[in-house]
């Protein structure tokens, strides 16, 4: 099997440098550059199954049993803050990636320096991405484990970075916990991973935690939420990520048994020894097919511009730009009329923002009450300490919670009305290919893919001076003769007095990241389809120059190009019955 997949594999890196030439010889950029990416994945033949989930399900635990040793690490906080890719080597080794492509080569042993988020904490080494390379059975024949952040966590810059990565992602094994049902931002995340990935394997994790009975109703209640999410039932491994890895070190087989880690194991491993050539197979030759079509379609439009009078030509591209004109029109419309949209996801979510201040300022208030009124008798430099430590934690607390479920919310919201706009724009790309094909028999734009809301994060908590003592130093002096009952009276005073304030700056805060980021995310979306149709004209401008430039010449000169592109039909044709004969096999 491996044999007749890697013969394949051969073929169609064949085929799609014969592809990429022919693209060059038409003077075809677009093709160029699809043949060009295309070649480089089959060619690396790698199959990356990313490992993704909430904060603290074991996602880490998981890739260290396959790998078998504790290589990741691991702990109580937040940890993995860069995304780690796991691949076959034949000794372990590291290699530490920088913005700007700078290498670094270190011991297996401290990537925790660059991953673990209290050791580099946002991101401040600027490591793009960390890959470990093991000796590993499970590694081979190109299998790539992903370790990526956990979403949900106090650190939302993880929760991005995982999001970032599902474009590339082959398959995902989704780690859920079965002592936490699933939530808002598990649905969220498992709603992005089916946009790009057609196979998932789910976990549920710590069974070990309850009885056979609360872990059968566990599975029953994600079985329903995640059938509801995707629209067929899942198949769902419950597991003890804990115990499989205790088990893997020590060699203890009764426990790796006992973690029930075998049944997803055996139905990994079928799947990446089987499964997985005909899903790359597959996913390859439809690729290749698509970019066989957009040749064809190519040929065509420069043969038939070739066998056309220079005067219909001039004519043709007269109205070509007068209907274009008018077509581009229709996009400023609804561009206008996604902005009003996008304003109304500002206003809820301002509206939204408004009843938590309200909500969460009483709520902090009573806890930072409750708080003081068990320790207004301790000294007075301790209890500023401590009520100032508390205010901070419980509105960091309160917000990570709320901008979680606010961040599920906004997304969709977003992706629904940009998701009009790109129908709406499809139907400019509609129009501009009737047109085109009305009058040069060809069709030459190719519709626009999804576009998300950006994941650029400037959202920080600020708490002012509440990090230090926030007496001025004269009502310090002033203080300090008073009797500490009064100076702690003060104190609590002060400290409930902040509440609102911090609440509001930071509700601010996060009010302007959100803005930002739609407003951002809509105009890369406009500028990048307006940036694709100007490319698209240019390129059809100037092969309508070139024809026109060779029919000045000789009648053989023309007959010669006729035949140039026949030729290329021909190469064409052979390689598309080459491909759907093992799209046959497959």
């Amino acid at each position: 099997m491996l044999k007749d997949f890697n013969k394949s594999m051969k073929l169609y890196v064949n085929h799609l440098r014969n592809m990429e030439a022919i693209a060059r010889d038409l003077d075809y950029s677009l093709g160029v550059k699809k043949c060009g990416d295309l070649l480089n994945r089959v060619e690396e033949l790698e199959f990356h199954v990313a490992v993704m989930g909430q904060f603290k399900r074991g996602k880490t635990t998981i890739l260290n049993y396959f790998i078998g040793k504790e290589i990741l690490p691991t702990g109580v906080v937040p940890i993995t803050a860069i995304t780690t890719k796991i691949k076959y080597g034949n000794k372990p080794q590291a290699k530490i990636i920088f913005q700007g492509d700078l290498e670094k080569s270190v011991d297996i042993n401290s990537i925790g320096e660059y991953i673990s988020e209290q050791k580099n904490p946002e991101n401040k080494k600027k490591v793009k991405q960390v890959e470990v390379y093991l000796p590993a059975e499970v590694l081979e024949n190109g299998l790539v484990l992903i370790d990526t952040p956990g979403i949900g966590s106090t650190y939302k810059h993880n929760t991005e970075a995982a999001y970032n990565y599902l474009s590339e992602a082959n398959a995902v094994i989704l780690v859920m916990s079965a002592d936490t049902p699933v939530g808002e931002a598990e649905i969220g995340l498992l709603s992005q991973v089916k946009k790009y990935i057609d196979k998932i394997f789910f976990l549920q994790n710590k069974v070990d935690y309850l009885s056979q009975a609360e872990v059968e109703e566990s599975l029953h209640f994600s079985k329903e939420v995640i059938a509801e999410t995707i629209g067929i039932e899942p198949r769902i491994y419950p597991v003890s990520a804990k115990l499989a890895l205790e088990g893997k070190v020590q060699g203890d087989f009764d426990k790796i048994n006992r973690s029930g880690i075998n049944k997803f194991e055996d139905t990994l491993y079928r799947f990446l020894l089987k499964d997985k050539e005909t899903y790359l197979m597959k996913s390859y030759g439809n690729k290749l097919i698509e970019i066989v079509s957009a040749l064809y379609q190519h040929l065509d439009f420069k043969t038939n511009i070739l066998i056309s009078d220079i005067e219909v030509i001039e004519e043709k591209v007269n109205a070509f730009k007068n209907r274009l004109q008018e077509t581009m029109s229709m996009k400023k419309e609804v561009q206008v009329m996604v902005e009003i949209e996008l304003e109304e996801i500002i206003k809820s979510f301002e509206k939204n923002l408004e009843e938590f201040k309200v909500q969460q300022t009483k709520n902090i208030i009573n806890k930072i009450s409750q708080a003081a009124k068990g320790n207004k008798h301790i000294h007075s430099k301790e209890l500023s300490q401590l009520l100032n430590q508390r205010l901070e934690l419980e509105i960091e607390k309160a917000y990570n919670d709320w901008n979680s479920q606010q961040e599920v919310v906004i997304r969709q919201s977003y992706e629904e009305i940009t998701s009009r706009l790109r129908d709406k724009l499809n139907e400019v790309i509609v129009e501009i290919n009737n047109i085109t094909y009305d009058l040069f028999k060809t069709k030459i734009v190719q519709p626009v893919d999804e576009f998300h809301l950006i994941d650029r994060d400037t959202f920080y908590f600020k708490f002012g001076s509440s990090s230090a003592p926030f007496l001025t130093p004269k009502l310090k002096d002033f203080m300090f003769v008073l009797p500490r009952s009064i100076r702690n009276r003060k104190i609590i005073s002060d400290t409930l007095n902040r509440v609102d304030n911090e609440i509001e700056k930071n509700g601010n805060n996060l009010k302007w990241d959100y803005t930002c980021k739609i407003k951002d995310s809509k105009y890369i979306f406009e500028r990048t389809f307006q940036e694709y149709i100007n490319s698209t004209v240019d390129d059809l401008m100037t092969i309508i120059d070139k024809t026109k430039e060779l029919k000045t010449k000789e009648d053989s000169h023309i007959q010669k190009e006729i035949e140039f592109y026949q030729d290329r039909k021909v190469e064409l044709r052979k390689i598309e019955g080459e491909i759907e004969a093992l799209e046959v096999m497959v």
